[in-house]
């Protein structure tokens, strides 16, 4: 009977201490999650836009401009995703580790299952929500990537028409010139032999 109200002493201390522990781990976690959520972004540059001019040289490095500042934000966008997606997983992770050593804890205490069969149970369902999350992550990165990369794609394609037309509005400029003076130069030459 002695042996018994031991081993009853000693499973109610053991879950005392494996509730401690976890709760101490979701408070840490908690805090170190309020904390980095204080940090703000840096500020955007303005965005350059090429416009046709006169001088399509002068709009071909606009554009070149424009397309680097594009893949910057872009990039600076995709690490903030990654570091908040890291950020919410770590979080996560530990709540639910937490959640899992006070439910394996109960456990024991009852006597439903053994450790070994808590702790398979555990890293199973750590595994799956682990996938899960990652999955998650995966898509929201690939479907920003690639709306980013969408947008970036319009304006660059606009750049360049805009740049076409304006040398295709020049080569019409000087064919038009080219045209006049040489019909001017063969009017000369037919006043020249006829004169002779």
């Amino acid at each position: 009977m002695n042996s018994l109200a031991s081993n009853a002493d000693a499973r109610a201390d053991i879950v005392r201490r494996l509730v401690i522990v976890s709760t101490a781990a979701a408070l840490l976690l908690w805090v170190s999650n309020s904390s980095s959520r204080g940090q703000e972004a840096p500020a955007a540059r303005p965005v350059v836009t090429a416009t046709a001019t006169a001088q399509p040289t002068q709009d071909f490095v606009d554009v070149l401009k424009l397309e680097a500042e594009r893949s910057e934000q872009a990039t600076r966008h995709e690490i903030g995703m990654v570091e908040q997606t890291l950020t919410t997983f770590t979080w996560i992770v530990g709540v639910v580790g937490a959640i899992i050593s006070g439910v394996s804890a109960a456990l024991f205490f009852l006597g439903l299952g053994s450790l070994r069969d808590i702790r398979r149970r555990a890293e199973i369902t750590i595994q799956t929500e682990i996938k899960k999350l990652t999955n998650e992550a995966d898509t929201k990165i690939t479907q920003e990537v690639q709306k980013q990369a969408n947008e970036a794609n319009t304006k660059i394609d606009t750049a360049v028409n805009s740049v076409r037309s304006a040398f295709e509005k020049e080569i019409a400029e000087l064919r038009a010139e080219f045209s006049a003076r040489s019909n001017g130069f063969r009017e000369e030459i037919a006043k020249m032999t006829q004169v002779t």
